[in-house]
């Protein structure tokens, strides 16, 4: 999972940090890019869930307020995520 997030953080430009990509060929470009995409489709449902357990567990709201503001924290991040990893265009090795 540590490399899936630096790669996440390197396609996204983490905190606009001066970050050098390499350069790479087309197909090293398609398999970063699924491999990142795979991985936040992963963390996507893994984090849901840890949210419906939260909401499982809490019978008093519906759904708890926890698991509804984590819900939009996981979709938003996710959706960031993707366009990022889906813009990611290193340049070409020559």
């Amino acid at each position: 999972m540590g490399r899936v997030l630096a790669a996440i953080l390197c396609l996204m430009g983490a905190a606009h940090a001066q970050i050098t990509v390499p350069c790479a060929d087309d197909e090293t470009r398609e398999q970063v890019r699924s491999l990142v995409l795979d991985g936040l489709d992963q963390a996507l449902r893994n984090q849901m869930t840890k949210l419906f357990e939260i909401w499982m567990r809490d019978a008093h709201e519906s759904p708890p307020r926890r698991a509804t503001l984590g819900m939009n924290l996981a979709v938003n991040s996710y959706m960031r995520a993707r366009a990022g990893a889906l813009a990611w265009n290193p340049p070409l090795c020559n």
